[in-house]
C-alpha cells in the first residue's frame, strides 16, 4: 500500500494558501471553486497505485514527464494522460498514465529501491488535453496560462 506523502503535502499547501489569506480572499471574491492548483489536484484528485512499468512501454526522456505521458496517452487509447504530484523521495509536480483499473504506467522515472512511490493526481482525456495544451502552449496543463484552476467547474467536468 502507497503511503500518503503526496496527499499530505497536497492538505499541507491548501493550509498554507488559506492562512495566507491572498489566494483564499481572491477565490471567494471571484467565486472560484479552488484557490491555486494544490487546492484542485486535493478536490478533485485521487489515489493511484504504483506497479512497475510494463516492458511493451518505453522510457521517454527524463524531466519531459508530461510529454512523455502524452504521447503514451495518445498511442495507447487503453491508458488515460494523469497530472498531479508523485513522490520518490519527496513530491513533485508530474505526469503518468493509469489503466482502467488506476494503476501507474510512467513512461518516466526508471526503477528504484523503493517501489511503494506515491501518486496523486487528475486524469484527462485527449479532447480536454488538446484544448489546454492549444491555450497553454505546454504539454503540462495544470499550471499553464490561463490558469486551470479559474475555470469552470462544470467545463473540468468534461475533462475525461
Amino acid at each position: 500500500m502507497p503511503d500518503t506523502t503526496v496527499k499530505q503535502y497536497l492538505e499541507s499547501m491548501r493550509i498554507l494558501v488559506e492562512a495566507s489569506g491572498k489566494a483564499h480572499k481572491r477565490k471567494v471574491e471571484l467565486g472560484w471553486r479552488w484557490s491555486c492548483v494544490d487546492d484542485l489536484v486535493l478536490c478533485e484528485g485521487k489515489q493511484f497505485t504504483y506497479a512497475p512499468k510494463p516492458k511493451d512501454v518505453k522510457y521517454g526522456k527524463i524531466k519531459e514527464c508530461f510529454r512523455n505521458a502524452f504521447y503514451l496517452a495518445e498511442k495507447r487509447p487503453d491508458l488515460t494522460y494523469v497530472e498531479g504530484y508523485a513522490n520518490s523521495i519527496i513530491p513533485v509536480w508530474h505526469g503518468w498514465c493509469v489503466t482502467a483499473d488506476g494503476t501507474v504506467v510512467d513512461p518516466t522515472w526508471r526503477p528504484i529501491e523503493r517501489e511503494n512511490r506515491d501518486y496523486f493526481g487528475i486524469p484527462f482525456g485527449l479532447k480536454f488535453l488538446y484544448r489546454r495544451m492549444c491555450e497553454t502552449k505546454q504539454f503540462g496543463i495544470l499550471y499553464g496560462m490561463p490558469p486551470i484552476f479559474v475555470i469552470d467547474p462544470a467545463e473540468f467536468r468534461e475533462r475525461l
